[in-house]
């Protein structure tokens, strides 16, 4: 979001305590533009030197976002650990479940060992469905 920043205002409004930390209590103006539509937003928020983020932000609507609970200290190393039976995908269609429980991925990777042709141009068949109608591969004519 920050590349859509095209100016902010940052008004400084005093010091209060946010979870018993000393905040800078800010009022901040900024002005957005995407894709041609310009947004002018307002907030307040309270910072604290101890964190790289707000403890609190009031939008102009009056929700507020406030960090609760803070327990500093180091984190266990399992939070980190991948969870049992993680995979990484390379893409979007991969995520698909259909009705048999069977992901596209599975399927692809099934159709290609059976397979002996390796055309790399080509759109398997189980991907096909997922795809708007008429759905090319650059220069493949497919």
């Amino acid at each position: 979001m920050s590349g859509l920043v095209k100016e902010a205002e940052v008004k400084v409004l005093g010091t209060e305590k946010i979870q018993g930390y000393k905040c800078t209590k800010r009022q901040v103006t900024t002005h957005v533009e995407i894709m041609g539509f310009k947004k002018k937003s307002q907030s307040v928020q309270w910072i604290s030197e101890d964190f790289p983020m707000p403890l609190r932000i009031q939008n102009e609507d009056g929700s507020t976002t406030e960090l609760k609970n803070i327990k500093e200290g180091r984190q266990p190393g399992s939070l980190f650990e991948l969870p049992s039976g993680y995979t990484q995908v390379s893409n979007i269609f991969e995520l698909i479940d259909d009705s048999s429980g069977e992901t596209p991925r599975r399927k692809m990777r099934q159709e290609e060992s059976d397979s002996k042709e390796e055309d790399k141009s080509s759109i398997s068949e189980s991907l096909k469905k997922y795809l708007p109608k008429g759905f090319k591969l650059p220069g493949s004519g497919q």
